[in-house]
């Protein structure tokens, strides 16, 4: 029974050896994760994320362009001239297919 004391005390001694040795990181890691957090909800770090976002932006590869997207736009007139809105499931389809054509 003296040893297994003997050996709990030593690895007793052994974990408070090592948490001293840790204590500064222990006491800093929260401190910098609660002051980053708190600049963030407060917006400080905004302009510095929106800048690196931009620079990673420009750091990506052009992309091509895409000739199979097609915008449409259905204005007023578009919607006076049909008499009718939501427009109907048969002018869409008609619509469509005049896109599709071209």
């Amino acid at each position: 029974m003296r040893d297994q004391e003997l050996i709990d005390e030593f690895h007793f001694r052994e974990f408070k050896e090592n948490l001293w040795e840790w204590c500064g990181v222990l006491i800093a890691v929260p401190n910098v994760i609660f002051i980053v957090i708190a600049l963030r909800f407060t917006g400080f770090l905004q302009s510095l994320e929106l800048t690196a976002l931009d620079q990673l932006f420009l750091l990506c590869p052009q992309e091509r362009i895409d000739n199979l997207i097609v915008i449409v736009e259905i204005n007023e007139k578009d919607i006076n001239n049909q008499k009718i809105w939501p427009v109907s499931d048969a002018v869409m389809t008609r619509f469509l297919k005049n896109i599709k054509q071209q």
